[in-house]
């Protein structure tokens, strides 16, 4: 019971969302966004959520993990990339994220970062939660 309550308070807490509009420069040849772009988003969304957590020290992404593209984005969609701390260890934080147009999602992947002062992963400070 007590690491679902902290698995809703890190949900809360460490959020991150970004808004953006599919741009000409941002599609490929078959004139959806590029994956590479998506992902961009995703992650400058996790590390928004990230920064909240810590209380804006610095982290720095690890490792990308379980990244789908599921459906295509196009010029001028509207999307809205959402991101909130799932698990917490001793020194990494994994985040959840997804993108979407509307109610639609387009993108979903785990990012997982870790703390770190003067280019050396600390430890955080944060609890150990392990995501459910």
């Amino acid at each position: 019971m007590i690491d679902l309550i902290l698995i809703v308070l890190l949900s809360i807490a460490g959020r991150g969302e970004r808004q953006h509009v599919v741009t000409p420069a941002e599609l490929n040849q078959h004139g959806t966004a590029f994956g590479g772009f998506l992902l961009s988003e995703m992650d400058r969304a996790s590390g928004i959520a990230v920064r909240r957590i810590l209380n804006d020290r610095d982290a720095v992404t690890i490792a990308v993990n379980d990244v789908r593209f599921v459906a295509a984005a196009r010029q001028k969609d509207l999307l809205v990339t959402t991101a909130y701390v799932s698990e917490t260890g001793t020194k990494s934080l994994t985040v959840t994220v997804a993108t979407r147009r509307g109610n639609e999602t387009i993108a979903t992947g785990k990012f997982v970062f870790v703390s770190v002062k003067d280019g050396v992963s600390i430890e955080h400070g944060l609890p150990k939660v392990k995501g459910k």
